[in-house]
């Protein structure tokens, strides 16, 4: 959030300003990004110009958050924005090592995207990926020679970036879902276009269940009622809402997402059941409380609790069954992660929370290190944690990876949306079928037994926990199609 506001509020001074930049701000920009800007501002800055011809008006910037955003993801905003004119710049922001992944590496070479490495340096600044983007966006702006600057991102940090180019005449955008609420609030508060993409994979229908959390910290799905789905309909003020939280210390900023913060102070002031998912429920719900009578002696927010809604699928089903029953993917995936969860932090949270993920246990998966190793790379938890810029995987030793994700369970910069431990059906179902097991119904001991042995004998790196060899041996065979197959 801080290199977001750094690199907005250099930009307004550079807009403002008859002149370049002064020497100092492009200085201290190269001291803390390690990154020189002078050739942004090496000219005088001005708004578009009113006779912007009206080819140079259809005309598109694509950004992408590549960390955050998959090929599907990408190719659907391409199509909507070729839809509405001419894409003539579209680039991809990411580490070096999703350019070789095979499907992003395809579209890049048949759409011909540019691709922006982003390398992430240990003790460097946080947010790489957003002030990358911020300063492309800068030259694209200086250039004028595109329309609109769309984003494809799902941060709200962008909102300031977006306020900066809007507020001086130059057309910002953002592509996103109809339900993603928040953030359609959020970016039209700052005069931006918003496209929605309702095409596969952005589409989502109505959802028919809802995540309650309890006062006694547990969660539970439940059907919505005529009333709930009702509420749905309400338009809700999310600035507000995220303001009066951050009076009552539950939001640290106001750009944070406001759900966890609610559901913090709906636990830690007692005041009983409450509807965390879908998030409008849980805006409807704080925006209708009356905080300047019955409940104006709130308790402030002190840093205990840890929020987390499990999820449980990160391509959830879209069958006619699922659709019938959930009314979206996304709602079966929450349904099946079982509820939310308030936890008071203490020393073992993290090894409580892995355990309610589903990826430690008393039997098979007691490695503490296997297991965080295993949350960090779903994919799901990949992308949150590459938003909130921590590295659980490559951190210096394991004391180090303890301690960050103690942190980040505690921080109010996340949603609290985290996958839970992947299924061993294909492994039991594969094995099977090589004859290295009796059946799919074998003991998890006979299964890992069985793992085992087909580890060593492909070189596979054989863990101390079964769903960790389960996730390598699945790695081995996509990896190796052929592999697999006999």
């Amino acid at each position: 959030m801080a290199c977001i506001s750094q690199v907005a509020s250099i930009t307004r001074r550079a807009w403002l300003a008859d002149g370049c930049l002064a020497s100092r701000y492009s200085r201290l920009l190269s001291f803390r990004f390690g990154y020189s800007i002078q050739r942004h501002f090496s000219r005088t800055t001005c708004p578009l110009s009113d006779v912007t011809t009206q080819h140079e008006r259809d005309s598109y910037a694509l950004l992408v958050d590549g960390d955050c955003q998959g090929p599907r993801q990408i190719q659907t905003a391409l199509q909507a924005l070729r839809k509405r004119g001419r894409v003539v710049h579209a680039e991809v922001f990411a580490v070096a090592q999703r350019k070789q992944e095979r499907q992003l590496a395809s579209l890049l070479e048949s759409e011909g995207l540019l691709f922006k490495d982003v390398p992430r340096k240990a003790g460097g600044t946080k947010g790489p990926n957003d002030i990358e983007i911020a300063m492309r966006a800068v030259d694209l702006a200086h250039e004028q020679s595109v329309g609109c600057i769309v984003l494809l991102v799902t941060d709200v940090d962008f909102c300031l970036v977006v306020q900066r180019l809007t507020s001086k005449g130059q057309r910002a955008a953002v592509l996103l879902a109809e339900d993603r609420t928040h953030l359609v609030e959020a970016f039209r508060e700052v005069n931006a276009e918003v496209i929605f993409v309702n095409e596969e994979p952005f589409k989502s229908g109505r959802p028919l269940k809802m995540a309650v959390l309890h006062p006694d910290g547990n969660g539970s799905i439940q059907s919505m009622s005529a009333d709930r789905l009702a509420q749905m309909d309400i338009p809700t003020k999310i600035a507000d809402a995220a303001c009066r939280l951050k009076e009552l210390g539950f939001l640290e900023d106001e750009m944070n997402p406001p759900v966890p913060a609610i559901a913090k102070l709906w636990h830690l002031n007692s005041l009983g059941r409450l509807a965390v998912w879908p998030p409008r429920l849980a805006y409807h719900d704080f925006n209708s409380l009356d905080l300047s009578q019955k409940h104006r002696n709130l308790c402030r927010y002190t840093k205990e609790y840890c929020f987390v809604m499990p999820h449980d699928n990160a391509r959830p089903a879209k069958s006619k069954l699922v659709i019938d029953q959930f009314g979206t993917g996304k709602c079966y995936a929450i349904a099946g992660g079982g509820g939310p969860f308030m936890l008071k932090d203490s020393p073992e949270l993290p090894e409580i929370v892995l355990r309610k993920l589903g990826y430690l246990d008393q039997e098979l998966n007691k490695d503490f290190d296997e297991a965080l190793q295993l949350f960090a790379s779903q994919a799901y938890n990949k992308r949150y944690l590459a938003q909130a810029d921590v590295d659980l995987v490559n951190s210096v030793c394991p004391v180090m990876r303890r301690k960050l994700f103690r942190s980040l369970l505690l921080s109010g910069k996340t949603y609290g949306t985290w996958m839970t431990a992947p299924s061993n059906t294909t492994v039991r179902r594969t094995l099977t079928a090589k004859g290295l097991l009796r059946s799919q119904a074998a003991s998890s001991t006979e299964v890992f037994e069985a793992m085992a042995a087909y580890a060593k004998a492909h070189d596979v790196p054989v863990t101390k926990n079964f769903d960790s060899l389960a996730y390598k041996i699945q790695k081995h065979w996509k990896a190796s199609p052929q592999t697999s197959r006999r």
